[in-house]
């Protein structure tokens, strides 16, 4: 249970944001888990087991994310994850049943998804720039943050601009 989200602005990059929320069977176990994380030239938010976040530990790129959790064994619900290859400027989504969508604007995932959706759908416009995203993608969590039990803590949120 948690809520993260990316936010792409075209040929100037993603922002990603996530809370720091961890549950087991409705207990709330932690509010300090890092679910956003810098992986080279990519960036990655993954809503699902703590194992994911384990498992891109060390990771180089979109690639190396893709490889690493089609070849593992996660034993668990399921798992998505976002992930923003920074020199191609792509973002993109990838669950536990392998399947991988390109997403051209926003968007989130974890118990808070409707949400956050909901807040970064009500823009008719895309921000500006990246400073106006990461402000967007924060409050988004922090909404979800006051409706869904399962996303609190603090809010981590990562820039990583286009590199072109």
């Amino acid at each position: 249970m948690t809520t993260v989200c990316a936010i792409r602005v075209p040929g100037a990059g993603v922002v990603m944001a996530g809370d720091a929320r961890v549950c087991e069977a409705n207990h709330i176990v932690a509010d300090d888990f890092t679910k956003v994380l810098r992986l080279g030239t990519a960036t990655a938010a993954w809503a699902g087991t703590p194992v994911v976040g384990n498992l891109l530990i060390g990771v180089q790129g979109v690639p190396g994310i893709r490889r690493r959790l089609r070849d593992a064994e996660v034993d668990d619900n399921g798992f998505e994850v976002l992930m923003y290859d920074g020199p191609r400027d792509i973002l993109s989504s990838l669950d536990s049943s392998g399947t991988e969508m390109t997403i051209s604007r926003h968007y989130a995932t974890g118990s808070g998804r409707a949400f956050a959706l909901g807040y970064l759908d009500s823009f008719r416009k895309p921000p500006a720039d990246l400073k106006a995203a990461a402000a967007r993608a924060k409050r988004a969590v922090r909404i979800a943050a006051a409706r869904d039990v399962g996303t609190g803590g603090r809010i981590l949120v990562v820039v990583q601009p286009h590199q072109k």
